[in-house]
């Protein structure tokens, strides 16, 4: 196998690849310690490098399915389509309406339909889509993995003894999680937001063609 002839795409790494790298980097600390964890990663063969990033790879689809989900069951199974709903209600969402009206004949009721219309409709027209959707499922994934990384740091600190110098590193230490999860969370809202509202404004954009209408072969939306 030549692996010169693999192709990443953009989510590929920002969306399944590096969250793999911090999980595996995350349990290693976490088992091995910090010192002998930081030396094993660091005297990676070529070898032990190749077949770490294959597990990173399918190591990064638990972490996106379990932030997909610990999301879903905590605020909801539409939060992260807030963006789209927000629009779907407004006032400009009546453009999108009449034009899909005017290209299709077709009365679309709901956001997620509308939405898979117009990506369909724009194709290329969007090719930061996929960017925006990387970077935000990479940052849903850094805020999971900041909330995980409580588990190393108490077992750390709990190596110190309950004494002033433990409970500053605690309190350190929760202090960077927090800060951490919290700035994810933006970046992830905000990417989310992006790439779900952008798609309706390029769809009115972008003039009418002879093929607009979707198929089941057509592109839908990602998680």
């Amino acid at each position: 196998m030549e692996f010169s002839k693999l192709k990443l795409e953009i989510y590929d790494l920002m969306g399944t690849l590096v969250p793999g790298v911090l999980f595996i980097a995350l349990g290693a600390l976490t088992v091995a310690g910090n010192s002998a964890g930081l030396s094993w990663l660091g005297k990676l063969t070529g070898t032990q490098l190749t077949i770490l990033l294959f597990a990173a790879f399918a190591a990064g689809q638990f972490v996106q399915e379990a932030g997909d989900w610990l999301i879903r069951v905590t605020k909801g199974p539409r939060f992260l389509k807030q963006g789209r709903d927000s629009f779907w209600n407004s006032a400009e969402a009546q453009g999108v309406r009449d034009k899909i009206k005017r290209e299709s004949s077709v009365d679309v009721a709901s956001a997620d339909a509308a939405y898979n219309y117009c990506l369909t409709v724009i194709r290329d027209e969007f090719p930061k889509r996929d960017t925006f959707m990387a970077i935000s499922d990479l940052a849903r994934s850094m805020w999971l993995l900041a909330w995980a990384s409580m588990i190393p740091l108490v077992r750390f600190t709990s190596q110190l003894g309950w004494s002033w110098v433990h409970a500053k590193v605690v309190v350190e230490g929760l202090a960077a999680i927090g800060a951490l999860s919290y700035l994810a969370w933006r970046r992830m809202i905000r990417f989310r937001d992006l790439s779900d509202v952008t798609v309706f404004q390029v769809f009115l954009a972008v003039k009418a063609t002879d093929s607009t209408a979707p198929s089941g072969d057509n592109e839908v939306e990602s998680d």
